[in-house]
């Protein structure tokens, strides 16, 4: 964290000590970075606690959506659900949540498909499943462009939001 700056929305909400529009903009950086690899949302929450404010809660007793999830993997649907879930009840055991279902959706699927492990194998009809693993990986990256249309609106949104709170007030 040493030369993390937090974005500006943040240094306000800091500032007013304004827990709920912190909360937004923390749900808002993770849609903005589903893996979490660019640390910004450990390095917020780090730089909001040594401010002195008290994001966390009490963890509420409600189900986990990671224990919940039994025979299926992981889908987009639970992580946004186990994010909800943060901004409803934020609290250690649902950051941990989020992390959990973000790296086996977001993080070890795509270690699986960057090492080949079983991408290229030929089919049982004969065919080359390469051609079937490029087209699928078209497919993912048209996804993953409307989806990051969809983040950039959602923390517009999200801004939005906070502002308009930080108005009335």
């Amino acid at each position: 964290m040493n030369n993390f700056e937090p974005n500006q929305l943040v240094k306000e909400c800091i500032a007013n000590k304004d827990i709920m529009g912190l909360k937004g903009a923390l749900v808002g950086i993770i849609f903005s970075n589903r893996s979490f690899s660019n640390g910004e949302f450990d390095n917020t929450l780090e730089r909001i606690t040594s401010k002195g404010i008290n994001i966390y809660e009490k963890f509420d007793g409600e189900d986990i959506v990671c224990n919940t999830i039994k025979g299926r993997s992981f889908t987009e649907d639970d992580f946004a659900e186990a994010v909800y879930y943060l901004k409803v009840n934020f609290c250690q055991e649902r950051i941990k949540d989020v992390k959990k279902i973000s790296k086996k959706i977001y993080i070890d699927s795509c270690v699986k498909v960057n090492t080949g492990e079983s991408a290229f194998k030929t089919a049982k009809n004969g065919e080359n499943s390469e051609k079937k693993h490029i087209s699928h990986q078209t497919k993912m990256n048209q996804n993953k462009k409307n989806n990051s249309i969809k983040i950039i609106a959602g923390i517009a949104v999200v801004a939005a939001i906070a502002i308009a709170i930080k108005i009335m007030k």
